[in-house]
């Protein structure tokens, strides 16, 4: 059996870095002209690359969807689902805009007892409120003041400029809701259960760390969270760097050319999730890309690859795939923008380790107790790389995996998920 590398020694990464650290190299590490070509050189690169993800995702596409009927840019017009999505109140609860000052005012949808424990529901990409309907309606019977949000740029909610989509701004929506959300309540009747989903479960994350660090003073603001199909943004972060960091070593090198038979199975075999996890990501890869690319990728044939998705979701309808689609299409009179161009931008600036660093063991620490659901089926994440390692920054965390279920536990198993919810926020 081969050996892990003895300890202290250098790595690739680390041998190249002292070869840097020359007179020679650092003379020219520090050249304006040398760092600017550097720098172009590498954007060029992960641009091209970009670009030749897009090319290869949207060539078949086209060609396969050739025959459906539907002009390649065609979109119909789904205005009159509007009310329906953020103004008339219906089954599911009734809409509601809060203003947090400053011109932020987000859209919500709120059910069951207004003065209740709180539990504040946070959806993930290209989703909205409507992510949560069924818990709106299933749980409303039960004692808990139930909200669900569009998150910024979604829906109708607040659209700020492109750069405001950062992971400061997103904690500070979700804690300024809950505080406008809670200031009339009774003290007892203050307890807030987070539950959130993929974009909205990264955003949860942070939310709850950043409850966990006032903790101390008594300013925390989440009592409990569940997430739902993400794992912790550093965990998975670190899974993803370890097969890296453990292979690309001399060790290893020299391993695998005296003993390749052996060595080559041995790091594929670490390396397989990373790849795994990669190649699911690939629609990432797209939204870098100035927006409008994302944007057609998305919406071609009147927003087929949506519908796709939509179709893909278990005891999903044809008219949520019309809701999903209308919302993503939503666009004012003051901002034509469609709401899709917002939610690409959460994929555009860093903002999933946004205050964090894997070297400081005290960034992204929760010590709330955390419950995390996850559909195996899931067809964006690897569970692994998501999962593996979750209580060295979540000691208090209980995990849930669901055979069979994919990455939309809301709406493909909503009866079990609404039982979670309610015996974990009653606890």
């Amino acid at each position: 059996m081969l050996s892990a590398a003895p300890l202290g020694e250098k790595t690739l990464y680390e041998s190249s870095s002292l070869c840097l650290s020359s007179p020679f190299f650092t003379y020219f590490a520090m050249s304006n002209v040398v760092a600017t070509i550097t720098h172009g050189l590498f954007w060029s690169v992960a641009t091209v690359a970009c670009a030749a993800v897009y090319t290869v995702t949207m060539v078949p596409f086209v060609w396969r969807t050739r025959k459906l009927g539907v002009g390649l840019f065609e979109k119909k017009d789904r205005s009159a689902l509007y009310p329906k999505l953020f103004t008339e109140d219906g089954e599911f609860g009734r809409h509601r805009y809060i203003d947090l000052g400053g011109g932020k005012k987000f859209h919500v949808v709120e059910s069951g007892n207004t003065n209740g424990p709180l539990v504040l529901f946070l959806h993930g990409f290209p989703q909205c409120w409507y992510t949560w309907s069924k818990q709106l309606k299933g749980l409303k019977g039960d004692q808990y003041h139930l909200v669900a949000m569009d998150m910024r740029g979604y829906g109708a909610s607040y659209r700020p400029k492109r750069t405001g989509f950062v992971m400061k701004e997103f904690i500070s929506d979700v804690r300024g809701l809950i505080e406008a959300l809670q200031k009339d309540k009774p003290q007892e009747s203050r307890r807030v259960t987070l539950v959130s989903h993929d974009w909205g479960a990264i955003v949860g994350w942070h939310v709850m760390a950043d409850s966990w660090k006032l903790e101390a003073s008594q300013q925390g603001y989440i009592d409990k969270g569940i997430i739902i199909n993400i794992g912790h943004p550093l965990v998975s972060t670190g899974n993803l760097l370890q097969p890296f960091q453990k292979y690309l070593s001399w060790h290893w090198l020299i391993q695998l050319i005296t003993k390749p038979t052996v060595t080559w199975p041995i790091i594929k075999t670490g390396f397989a999730p990373v790849l795994t996890q990669l190649s699911k990501s690939y629609y990432i890869y797209i939204f870098q890309l100035p927006t409008s690319f994302g944007r057609s990728f998305l919406s071609i044939r009147d927003w087929f690859f949506a519908e796709l998705v939509v179709k893909g979701i278990k005891n999903s309808t044809a008219e949520d795939a019309e809701i999903y689609k209308a919302a993503a299409a939503y666009a004012t009179v003051d901002d034509p923008t469609p709401a899709i161009d917002y939610a690409i931008e959460y994929y555009r600036r860093g903002a999933a380790l946004e205050g964090w660093s894997l070297k400081n063991k005290a960034d992204g620490v929760i010590g709330i107790p955390v419950l995390v659901l996850w559909g195996e089926q899931d067809v964006a994440l690897d569970m692994k790389i998501n999962l593996e390692n979750t209580k060295s920054r979540v000691p208090n965390v209980e995990i849930q995996t669901y055979p069979g279920v994919g990455h939309f536990l809301p709406e493909e198993i909503p009866d079990e998920l609404n039982e979670k919810i309610r015996k974990f926020a009653s606890k």
